[in-house]
């Protein structure tokens, strides 16, 4: 839950930067900054959480994808303003290329199956 949560609120922030013409013109700047330090609170739960549970590397492998998920949820509502089918992939610079339609209700729904499906695999196995 916290990573899903985290995942959308980085998402949310990453998305109000790259409105054109920028931040401070976007609908939800007023919360910018409330936003951004809900970011890093999450992030030391995760982190303190890590670090008492010593949690499998399956478990954190799925939560790192269902952040991932998260983020481009999060990222395509604040950009848009609404679920929409159309992703741009840019791994590291290196492989870059644009999905819509049908693949990117695939990619999203691969993301939250693998994610969900690690993270209980490393639950069990503590």
């Amino acid at each position: 839950m916290l990573a899903a949560l985290f995942g959308f609120l980085r998402g949310t922030a990453e998305g109000m930067i790259m409105t054109k013409p920028g931040v401070r013109d976007h609908r939800w700047f007023k919360y910018y900054h409330a936003i951004s330090a809900a970011v890093f609170v999450v992030f030391a739960l995760l982190v303190h959480s890590a670090i008492k549970t010593r949690r499998s590397f399956w478990y954190w492998f799925g939560t790192t994808i269902l952040i991932w998920e998260f983020t481009e949820i999060g990222y395509m509502l604040a950009r848009f303003g609404e679920f929409t089918f159309y992703e741009h992939i840019n791994m590291f610079d290196v492989i870059s290329f644009t999905l819509t339609g049908a693949p990117v209700a695939v990619l999203h729904g691969a993301r939250l199956a693998a994610g969900i499906a690690l993270t209980f695999i490393g639950r069990k196995e503590l």
